[in-house]
Order: structure tokens, then C-alpha cells, then sequence
């Protein structure tokens, strides 16, 4: 159970958290903070209400704010002689801030993002990834829609996006707020911000890519504020265990795509030669003579009194014929019969080292052995006994949060 303290809980954010956390059964909201607590005369809250850092003694493990950057020197110092983890989710901060923030990362868990959104941290990696394809040949405008209340503009997200691009470009871009100030054309370096404020809009963030007769738009648009608060509860269910340090929702959503599925091959066969003559046309010759059969994983170490051990997996109904084709060719050879390949799958894997170790140790400790072993940047896949099936894939799910899920085959 993860218990959580909110500051400007009075406030619409506050309670929309709130709200959520009661009817979630893995966190519960023990205490907020907010100033106006004395002197609330609305519907409280079922939890206590303190009216500051300093009278609030409620037993936490994680504090949320959504309330003001002015309440930021206050909230930190309070986390850090609590040992609390935070999740600071107010946008509007100076300089200033931004440092005393990772200051306070040195000591405790801090989770820092514009927008609690994973639609937005999405729309991010795109902006991005659109940015660096099209370069200089269009230009780049971001225009954002908040409620009349917003106090802060450029809203925070729209300079998380801003930035996301300006990192994108092979040359510095400036950000443009007010245009109307200028009487010149669009220079190509620049990206341009327009702030619309009015009515009741959660929030919309649309960048636009103007080319020579085409545009390309991407938009996110939030239809209630929910969808923050949704975000909030998973960035503090994240950071409230993590060891001091700086997290972002970038690094959250890395970490829950590590392993996202596990694929399951049944009736494979493996064939391992260990005399392959170490030269490209022993190579070639020995794939041509079985290219009728879809070969799977293959693996080569370097080479080894003069022959290379080569591995591949191909279907079992296709083993013999593999033999028949390849034995005179290829010296001794051992072969694996009936086994099951398990691939696991995950973006994340790209970007975050060890996810190779935590799979070993999974079916180390299930002993399991592996017949054969292959990866990529995104994927490992082993050939195990097929007796070994269920087992591997349970403690690989574990492993990584899977659990519930059924494996694709």
C-alpha cells in the first residue's frame, strides 16, 4: 500500500486525485495540504487537512503536488527531512527552481513532468522523431488551449514539446512567443508558440510541420482532467521505492515497455555444427544447401581450430530434411529435438540496460537451460525443453509484470 500525501488538495487537481485514490485498493490518500484548510468551508476531504508542510504529520510514503511553484521551497524541504518521495506535477517553475529541484533529487525521489498525460509524453517521442526527419524544409508551431483559469503561458507541456524538438535539430532553434512584436518574415530557426486561454479546456497541444504545399499535424487533446490525475497515481506508485534521483515520465513508460509480451513457437528443433569450415562460402554454401527451409534463430561464435560453430532453430517437421542436406557438409553436429522458443518482446529494451540478466536469472532460478540463445535491440529469444514451457513464461511475467497476460503463439 502506497500512502500519499496531496498538496493542493482543496484545489481542482488535488481533489480530482483524490478521487481516484479511494477507489484504488494499492494506494491510500492519508493527509493534504493546502492553505486555504482553516478556512474551508466546502465539502472536505475524508482525510486531514493541514494548512501547511509544518503541522502536517501524517505517515507517508509519497508526496503529490499540484499546487503553486511559490509553495516549491516548502514542499522540498519537507520531503527531504521526511525521506518522502515527490511527485511535483505544478508547471510555471523559474531557473531557480529547476535547481533547487535537483538539489533535492540528490536526497530523495523526485518524479518532475509537465503533464502527468502518457498521451502527451507519447506526443513528445513523436515531435521529436518528426522533427528530426523533416528538419529545416518546415517550419515548426506549437499552439496549446487551457482553461480560462491557467496562470501560467506557455503552458509547461508546451515547452517539454518545444524542447523535445529544439533536441531533434541539427541546429538551434530560438522558441518565438509573440509575434505580433515582429515585422519580418519566419526565419527558419525558430519554433513558434501560441497560447489560447479560455472556457473550461483541460488541455490541447497541437504542433504543426508547414512544408512547401503540405502540412503535418500531430495533436493531443485531454477531455477532462482525469487523465492527470491517472498519471499522477501511476508516477507516485513509481517513484514512492525508487532510491534518490531525478525520474521522468519518459523513464516511467520506458520502464513498464522493457518486456511488454512473450511469444510462444512450439515443435522447434535445433541444430548446432561445429565444423564449419571458417570461410564466407563454407558459410554461404551451407545455408544455400537448406535455403527451402525456414531457418529461425541463428547463431555463430568466432572461430575455432579452424571450423566455425554455427546454430540455427528451424521447425521440427523439417529437421530430417535438414540433416539429409547439411551433414556431409558441416563435421559433427549435435541436434535438440522438440523444444519451445520464447521470444521476449519489449521496446524499452532498446534503451535500458539489463533486462538480459533479469530473463537468465528468471530461468536460472526455475532451472531451466537454454538450447539456444538470440537477441536483438528489442527482443531475446530462447529454445528451452518443451517440459519447460509454463514455467519460464510464470517467472518471466513476474519478472516483469505480466502476470495474467496469455502468451502469443
Amino acid at each position: 500500500m502506497v500512502r500519499m500525501l496531496i498538496s493542493g488538495a482543496l484545489g481542482y487537481m488535488g481533489r480530482a486525485v483524490a478521487e481516484l485514490a479511494a477507489a484504488e485498493p494499492d494506494i491510500a490518500c492519508v493527509g493534504g495540504i493546502d492553505p486555504r484548510a482553516d478556512a474551508w468551508d466546502g465539502p472536505r476531504p475524508a482525510f486531514p487537512l493541514f494548512a501547511g508542510t509544518s503541522l502536517a504529520d501524517a505517515q507517508a510514503d509519497v508526496l503529490v503536488d499540484f499546487s503553486h511553484p511559490s509553495a516549491l521551497p516548502g514542499l522540498l524541504d519537507f520531503a527531504v527531512r521526511r525521506r518522502l518521495a515527490l511527485v511535483l506535477a505544478t508547471t510555471g517553475y523559474a531557473p531557480e527552481d529547476e535547481r533547487r529541484i535537483r538539489d533535492a533529487a540528490r536526497h530523495v525521489a523526485v518524479f518532475q513532468s509537465a503533464n502527468m498525460s502518457y498521451g502527451v509524453t507519447l506526443l513528445c517521442e513523436l515531435a521529436h522523431t518528426a522533427a528530426a526527419a523533416l528538419g529545416d524544409g518546415f517550419d515548426a508551431e506549437i499552439v496549446e488551449k487551457h482553461h480560462r483559469r491557467k496562470l501560467d503561458a506557455p503552458s509547461g507541456t508546451a515547452l517539454m514539446l518545444a524542447q523535445a524538438m529544439r533536441a531533434a535539430y541539427a541546429r538551434e532553434k530560438a522558441l518565438v512567443l509573440d509575434r505580433p512584436e515582429r515585422h519580418a518574415p519566419r526565419d527558419a530557426g525558430q519554433i513558434g508558440i501560441v497560447s489560447v486561454r479560455g472556457g473550461t479546456v483541460p488541455g490541447e497541444h497541437q504542433v504543426g510541420f508547414y512544408g512547401e504545399d503540405e502540412i503535418i499535424e500531430l495533436r493531443h487533446t485531454a477531455q477532462s482532467r482525469r487523465i492527470f490525475a491517472a498519471g499522477a497515481l501511476r508516477a507516485a506508485r513509481y517513484v514512492a521505492p525508487k532510491a534518490a534521483g531525478l525520474y521522468s515520465m519518459q523513464q516511467l513508460l520506458l520502464e513498464q515497455s522493457l518486456v511488454t509480451h512473450i511469444a510462444v513457437d512450439r515443435d522447434v528443433a535445433v541444430m548446432a555444427l561445429a565444423g564449419v569450415a571458417a570461410t564466407p562460402g563454407a558459410i554461404s554454401a551451407l545455408f544455400q544447401a537448406i535455403r527451402d527451409i525456414n531457418i529461425d534463430m541463428i547463431s555463430q561464435t568466432p572461430p575455432a581450430d579452424g571450423g566455425i560453430p554455427v546454430a540455427f532453430s528451424l521447425p521440427q517437421a523439417d529437421l530430417a530434411r535438414a540433416v539429409r542436406a547439411i551433414a556431409a557438409m558441416a563435421g559433427p553436429y549435435r541436434i535438440a529435438e522438440h523444444l519451445v522458443k520464447l521470444t521476449v518482446e519489449g521496446a524499452g529494451m532498446a534503451h535500458a540496460p539489463g533486462v538480459a540478466a533479469r530473463i537468465f536469472r528468471c530461468l536460472a532460478e526455475s532451472d531451466v537451460a537454454a538450447h539456444l540463445i538470440t537477441t536483438s535491440e528489442t527482443k531475446v529469444s530462447v529454445c528451452v525443453d518443451a517440459a519447460c514451457e509454463q514455467r519460464a513464461v510464470r517467472a518471466i511475467e513476474a519478472e516483469f509484470g505480466l502476470t495474467g497476460q496469455s502468451p502469443r503463439t
